[in-house]
């Protein structure tokens, strides 16, 4: 029995060191479980950072499904091996030991299939999330998207100015195969075939069209614009489309040209157009955003002024005539009548004299209602243009507010590869766009001040209320009078000016000194031939009660022998039809009503220098 029972012992002793090699092959193969299981941590991370792009996340979860079906296959060959060996040792072990086995495998196995399942479900969680946040956020895009839409469509369709959606794109590809064969400088209404003109209006095509072009061009519908749109181009209009193929040969994004129109009830119209090349479509032109302005009334006044100054023409000339054969027919007469005769020549010199300038106050007076009526026209567009741009700043404010938000929501709860792409460049980019737009909507301010300045020059210049006697500003009035004609000085003369602190105002009758101060800039304008410089300064004596005004230029100065003559009436140093002679004349008669006296300093080559002095009513 001792030796059995020592036998048992080794046996025993034998079974458990069996069972300590099991334990440590159980151990080495969880610690090899726990690296597969930071394996598939590590895994779990690269998904997350591709989660961002949807059509390779399925790659990577496949990817993954694989390496864990690799992972479960390791396992199960690392559980044949232990089953391999516990099959040796179920030889020498008892029933006890099987059972134990069996749980064992049982057990391992359990958590294989359990941690596999848990795994795959929060894969799939974490994707049903990303894919969810990301149908939002398309979704939010596809919103904002659709209201810029409808606030354009809003604007266009409501836009008190004529405006047409084109597609020039089969105009593109027809000018690229038929116009890049002429020079530029060649194509002209004589040289480009209005044949092959003609041919190019098949391939406008119109796309959409506001309510103010309907009324403008008398169509029914957008349907009958659309269909009917070629029509509105007469023979006289298709020569327009030489700017067009200009514009395409060039590849312009921008284009301005007057033209003439046809409406649909034959009305002949007259209009300026500008079209615009839409962002993003500069390839091929299939967007392009056409602007009428109707300038009918404006040609219908300036053909109007021509026929009134052809008739004042025609009248002079038989007055004219009828005033040469009296002179005629007094000649012939008795030699005792000499006396009379040359009198009667002064008489007639004094008639066309009276004749000339009643000629000129009607040029004159028909040229202040052409300058009303064109400053009322321009006014109008100017208002809507300043109403649009005073809505328009706000509007790119909050636009740039919630782009803002949108930007930090993003960053926040994008993910980091997301993130990336939307820094920095991406940011600066937007920033120097909204730069860009706050520049442009301040050079539109400028420009609307600019263009309210001059109206309000215009409508001074014209003013012909002569019953008005009032106070007047000489800075003011030379400030208009800068603004009327900066764009014969701009950029080549130097204006200098420099007003006495103390200064007075003249009192005299309305658009007087206006007059005065005009002849003078303008003259002074005119004898500088490149660049120079002009200097008006005024000064008041009070023991005097006088004011002085100086104009004085560096340009080519006045002869001696002439200077007394630049006041006689229709005397003028400049070329025929440049000039009528009358302007110092009406200078002088001016300054003399007022009191006042007028001098004139001058050397060839030295510039001139006028003096202006006027007495001051205090009271």
């Amino acid at each position: 029995l001792d030796k059995e029972r020592v036998s048992l012992e080794i046996q025993y002793s034998t079974l458990n060191n069996l069972l300590r090699q099991k334990d440590s092959l159980l151990m080495a193969t969880s610690m090899e479980l726990s690296k597969k299981i930071a394996e598939s941590k590590r895994l779990q991370l690269t998904i997350d950072r591709q989660l961002a792009l949807i059509s390779s996340s399925q790659n990577r979860l496949d990817s993954l499904n694989q390496r864990i079906t690799l992972t479960q296959n390791v396992l199960n060959q690392k559980q044949n091996e232990i089953a391999e060996q516990e099959k040796i040792i179920s030889e020498k072990e008892s029933i006890i030991i099987k059972q134990q086995r069996r749980f064992f495998i049982l057990l391992i196995a359990l958590i294989g299939i359990t941690l596999t399942l848990a795994f795959a479900f929060w894969a799939y969680n974490i994707k049903r999330k990303l894919n969810i946040k990301l149908e939002q956020q398309v979704q939010k895009r596809t919103n904002e998207l659709n209201l810029s839409r409808e606030h354009y469509q809003r604007l266009f369709e409501h836009s008190p100015v004529a405006m047409l959606e084109l597609d020039l794109s089969l105009l593109l590809n027809y000018v690229n195969t038929h116009g890049n064969s002429l020079d530029l400088k060649e194509i002209s209404e004589q040289n480009f075939p209005n044949d092959r003109l003609r041919e190019g209006l098949k391939f406008i095509k119109v796309t959409n069209v506001n309510n103010a072009a309907l009324q403008l061009l008398n169509f029914e519908s957008k349907e009958d614009a659309t269909a009917n749109y070629v029509k509105t181009y007469s023979e006289e209009s298709i020569l327009t489309l030489v700017e067009i193929y200009k514009a395409l040969i060039e590849r312009r994004q921008f284009s301005e040209y007057e033209g003439v129109r046809m409406s649909k009830n034959g009305k002949k119209l007259f209009v300026i157009q500008k079209w615009i090349v839409l962002p993003g479509y500069s390839h091929n032109y299939s967007r392009v955003l056409l602007s009428m302005a109707d300038i009918t009334r404006l040609k219908e006044y300036e053909n109007e002024l021509t026929r009134h100054r052809d008739h004042l023409e025609e009248i002079v000339n038989e007055r004219t005539k009828e005033i040469v054969q009296l002179n005629d027919q007094l000649k012939e007469s008795n030699n005792e009548l000499m006396i009379r005769t040359d009198e009667l020549e002064q008489t007639i010199q004094m008639l066309e004299e009276a004749q000339k300038k009643l000629v000129q106050q009607e040029k004159m007076a028909s040229l202040g209602m052409l300058t009303a009526g064109i400053a009322h026209e321009i006014n109008n567009p100017i208002n809507f243009i300043s109403g649009s741009q005073q809505a328009m700043g706000p509007l790119l404010n909050e636009l740039w507010e919630h782009l803002n938000l949108y930007r930090e929501k993003a960053l926040k709860y994008a993910p980091q590869s997301i993130a990336h792409e939307l820094e920095p460049h991406t940011g600066n980019q937007v920033e120097e766009l909204y730069s860009t737009m706050k520049l442009m909507l301040q050079n539109i301010e400028t420009g609307i001040e600019r263009t309210t300045g001059i109206i309000r020059s215009l409508k001074a210049f014209v003013q012909t209320d002569s019953k008005e006697y009032r106070a007047v500003s000489v800075p003011e009035t030379v400030a208009d009078v800068l603004t009327m004609l900066r764009g014969n000085y701009k950029d080549r003369i130097e204006v200098v000016q420099q007003y006495d602190p103390n200064l007075p105002k003249v009192k005299c009758y309305a658009n007087q000194l206006h007059q005065v101060m005009m002849n003078l800039v303008a003259n002074a304008i005119e004898a500088i031939p490149n660049k120079g410089k002009i200097e008006i300064s005024t000064h008041y004596y009070s023991s005097s009660k006088s004011l002085v005004i100086k104009v004085k230029d560096s340009g080519i100065g006045i002869a001696p022998n002439i200077q007394g003559k630049i006041f006689d009436p229709f005397f003028t140093t400049k070329a025929e039809g440049k000039g009528t002679g009358l302007g110092l004349y009406i200078t002088y008669n001016i300054i003399k009503s007022l009191n006042g006296d007028i001098e004139v300093n001058s050397s060839p080559g030295s510039g001139a220098e006028f003096t202006i002095t006027l007495p001051v009513d205090e009271a």
